[in-house]
């Protein structure tokens, strides 16, 4: 499981949408990715190494890792994990759908841990999702994607039904917040401000910051923050740019700047975080 890139997980064809089964014993060391992963417990117990936190893990647990996180396993004990990798491009255009469940759509935004278990039929149902996108054979004549896109729906549903954050609990993510969510996930190298963000959705600075706040759970600013770090850390790990390019790609042009936001936000540097998690 340790540094897992695009082209083992999603295959030639690079569909990103992949599952993988594991029986953990012992620990997995700290490691990123560039694609999102959500790891679902079927057995046994486990707990989830993050660089500031520890949590433990059993049967029906589930969890989110945002791309970029580091992150890795301890004191598994016959820990039976079925994981579900998805390319966060697809969260921008197949998976829009998930914003009409705001729990299941927080969680795959923000990542981190869920607050109840999988019940057992949805826990079956899940596992049966994630078995068959893993061992996904498409009919002659059918694209592999379809049918992988298909699975992951179908899996996505089944984790619709668990309770993933207790802190946020609007009903609904509005208009307003998922314009400004698409505006900032399209172009995060623009230098966005919560001026420019209101003015664009024709509503007040004070109205977009409350209500983005109480529906995704972080204010604008800061969540374009993290996603700016998310899309450096997968580059850094998966492509051989020189640091300051990838600081301007995502928006940081000052090095200095960016080296201290992405420290900040990962706990090293971007030349820290490439020699520890680049393969």
């Amino acid at each position: 499981m340790d540094r897992l890139h695009r082209r083992q997980v999603f295959g030639e064809d690079g569909f990103p949408a992949a599952s993988g089964r594991y029986l953990l014993d012992g620990e997995i060391p700290l490691h990123s990715h560039d694609f999102l992963e959500i790891a679902f417990v079927r057995g046994g117990t486990a707990v989830h190494l993050r660089p500031d936190a520890r949590t433990p893990l059993s049967s029906g647990s589930v969890v989110a890792v945002r791309p970029g996180q580091v992150h890795g396993y301890a004191d598994c004990i016959r820990a039976d994990i079925l994981n579900l990798y998805v390319g966060p491009e697809l969260l921008r255009r197949e998976l829009l759908w998930t914003l009409d469940h705001p729990d299941l759509a927080r969680f795959l935004l923000r990542g981190g841990t869920s607050t109840s278990r999988l019940s057992d039929p949805a826990a079956t149902a899940l596992e049966h999702w994630l078995t068959s996108l893993g061992e996904q054979t498409s009919p002659a004549g059918t694209p592999r994607a379809a049918v992988a896109l298909g699975l992951l729906c179908c899996a996505l549903g089944e984790l619709a039904t668990c309770t993933f954050d207790v802190a946020t609990r609007r009903a609904t993510i509005s208009p307003a917040v998922r314009r400004a969510w698409q505006l900032m996930v399209d172009d995060p190298a623009y230098p966005w401000s919560m001026t420019d963000l209101a003015g664009r959705l024709n509503v007040s600075v004070p109205h977009l910051h409350r209500r983005f706040t109480e529906e995704v759970g972080t204010p604008p600013m800061t969540w374009l923050a993290r996603t700016r770090g998310e899309i450096a850390a997968s580059l850094l790990i998966q492509s051989e740019r020189p640091v300051a390019d990838i600081g301007r790609l995502v928006g940081w042009s000052d090095a200095n700047y960016f080296s201290r936001r992405f420290r900040e936000l990962n706990g090293s540097s971007p030349s820290e975080y490439r020699k520890q998690f680049h393969s």
